[in-house]
């Protein structure tokens, strides 16, 4: 399968997936969860989805990684009503840290403040002539 098609059928999955999740999951354990990638075997047979979380704590992670593993089968259902491939995959959810490791990241270079005047022009003497 050509790269540019592999790549389409991942963007597909991810967005179908994205859905289901939002709109068939019905699981209190499982917080706003956002499908951040898909990975798709070349066989079309597995996948792996990085999921990440609001509540991004390991205990919320954790508990909302087993909800989506317990929805696994009705995940894969609606996958195949929604998408027309040869093969449905096999889901793997992992959790994706990045977008909680960028606002850490985010939220420590606000907590950074300038020394005063850095970064300010400085007026021109008036007295100063150039020579």
């Amino acid at each position: 399968m050509s790269h540019s098609r592999m790549e389409r059928v991942e963007e597909l999955v991810k967005h179908a997936l994205a859905s289901i999740i939002e709109e068939e999951i019905d699981d209190p354990r499982l917080g706003f969860a956002t499908v951040s990638r898909v990975k798709v075997s070349k066989d079309l047979r597995n996948a792996v989805v990085s999921v990440s979380f609001l509540d991004d704590g390991a205990e919320a992670v954790q508990a909302s990684l087993a909800a989506l593993v317990h929805a696994q089968g009705l995940i894969r259902r609606e996958l195949a009503a929604r998408v027309e491939l040869r093969f449905i995959p096999d889901l793997k959810f992992v959790y994706d840290g990045s977008t909680a490791y960028a606002s850490h990241i985010q939220t420590l270079l606000k907590e950074i403040e300038p020394e005063e005047g850095w970064g300010e022009t400085p007026e021109p003497d008036p007295l100063k002539t150039d020579e």
